[in-house]
């Protein structure tokens, strides 16, 4: 096998194939990548409360892939707007730097993947998330007729340093650490708004952007100034009570942020994306994508997802062609999905973790407080009303905040009321997996919530 297409070709059941891989033999734990990041830095809980009570400092440098576009402006914004649903009309008239969130859609309409497209300066673009998004880019960039070039400039699974340090910092004193360490002081910056700064004499760009409920701002620079600008971090931050947050709290922020992560990628079936899926290598992740969960669907593309049901119906802009833009105009006012947050029952939860205590028949263990990526990259459990199929609870969590274990995930409009009572369907059946104990499937119990369901500060930044 070379390509994707021969992923597909080799195994009549695609969805089982998916669901029978180990996360060890899937991209996401691939053993030679470099930085092996703490799973907690002091304690989960700690690491939690600092970014409700305090201050937190998340380092995002290693976990996300990084892709450069270089070239024409013109050629750039032309390649952009013809992938994306956003609109690049800002960008066409305004001046760097300037970030947007890119989503891209496959000719159905269904989501092929969302990252941060960051436009740094004339001719440099920087594409920061999964890898989904960066390979359909970098196969138009190849293909197309554009002066452009693209290159993985990092990758988590490569054996190179990052391109760029990439620090958050968030949480109620936030914003007053930062004018601390920011050289002359914190400039005003708005959400997504982009600016650039200097701190200890270090250039670096930042974006107002946030991980959770609270106020937060995001800034990278070169990494060779990594460990100074850190360490500065740390020694300012002594006094704001920061915490550093592994990775055991930090997959829990989508919760508060809204963000469902990895949709599965709608690249699997599209006749007019042949060519593109004989382009795309047999070690990318869309060809590695171990899928967990109580939902078992007779096809790959009941996996898809829809712009609705990832909470992204007002991003589209309709001054502008691009790929899915025929097959989503005229139906993003009312969507047949809707993002929501389902607040499981304490008592089901319990029920589910005491079950290890007895005899017999268990139920799935939830490994709290980073319950969705158990054995998988991609998980759907399937959301019921009266036995009935409604939706997909997608990204579950504990926050100890809240004291609560949730999920984000989507539901038909019709029944996406908050208060709306679901059952959800918790288990893995039927898959060869190694890291899924042997278990059976139950039902836990539900409140359907708006997605972020915390109030949010972003507005206020």
């Amino acid at each position: 096998m070379t390509n994707l297409q021969d992923t597909i070709d080799s195994t009549d059941d695609l969805v089982q194939t998916f669901r029978d891989m180990d996360l060890e033999e899937s991209i996401w734990d691939y053993p030679d990548k470099p930085y092996d990041f703490p799973k907690e830095f002091t304690h989960w809980i700690r690491e939690q409360r600092a970014w409700r009570e305090s201050a937190a400092l998340i380092d995002q440098s290693y976990h996300m892939a990084n892709m450069a576009v270089t070239g024409s402006h013109e050629d750039a914004v032309d390649l952009f707007e013809s992938l994306a649903v956003n609109s690049f009309e800002d960008w066409r008239t305004g001046e760097a730097p300037k970030a947007k969130q890119f989503i891209a859609c496959n000719p159905d309409g269904y989501l092929i993947g969302d990252c941060i497209l960051f436009w740094l300066e004339e001719g440099r673009y920087l594409m920061v998330g999964e890898e989904p998004t960066h390979n359909w880019v970098q196969y138009h960039t190849e293909t197309g007729d554009y002066d452009l070039e693209s290159e993985f400039i990092y990758n988590p699974i490569g054996p190179s340093d990052p391109t760029y340090f990439r620090f958050e910092v968030m949480g109620p004193d936030a914003m007053d650490l930062m004018d601390d360490v920011v050289d002359g002081g914190l400039p005003e910056i708005h959400f997504f708004q982009m600016t650039e700064f200097s701190i200890n004499g270090v250039d670096v760009y930042a974006v107002g952007h946030q991980m959770t409920s609270e106020k937060g701002i995001e800034f990278f620079g070169d990494y060779d100034h990594h460990d100074e600008i850190h360490e500065l971090l740390h020694e300012e931050g002594e006094k704001y009570d920061l915490h550093q947050v592994g990775n055991k709290a930090y997959v829990t922020t989508g919760i508060e942020l809204g963000w469902i992560p990895l949709a599965v990628p709608a690249v699997y079936d599209h006749p007019d994306m042949q060519d593109y899926r004989d382009w795309l290598s047999e070690e990318s992740l869309e060809a590695n994508l171990s899928i967990g969960g109580s939902f078992v669907a007779d096809d790959i593309t009941d996996y898809y997802a829809t712009l609705g049901g990832m909470g992204y119906s007002h991003i589209p802009k309709f001054d502008h062609d691009f790929v899915g833009r025929e097959a989503i105009e005229g139906t993003l006012e009312e969507p047949d999905q809707k993002r929501v947050t389902f607040i499981f029952d304490d008592e089901d939860v319990m029920r589910i973790q005491n079950s290890i205590f007895r005899d017999g028949d268990n139920y799935r263990f939830m490994q709290i407080p980073d319950v969705a990526f158990q054995a998988c990259l991609s998980r759907h459990d399937e959301v019921l009303i009266d036995g009935e199929h409604v939706g997909i609870s997608k990204h579950p969590a504990f926050s100890y905040n809240e004291h609560e274990a949730a999920a984000l995930g989507w539901i038909d409009a019709e029944h996406a009321e908050p208060g709306t009572r679901v059952s959800v369907l918790w288990g893995d059946p039927d898959t060869a997996k190694t890291q899924v104990e042997p278990h059976v499937v139950t039902d836990i119990q539900a409140t359907v919530m708006p997605a972020p369901y915390m109030k949010t500060d972003r507005e206020d930044m």
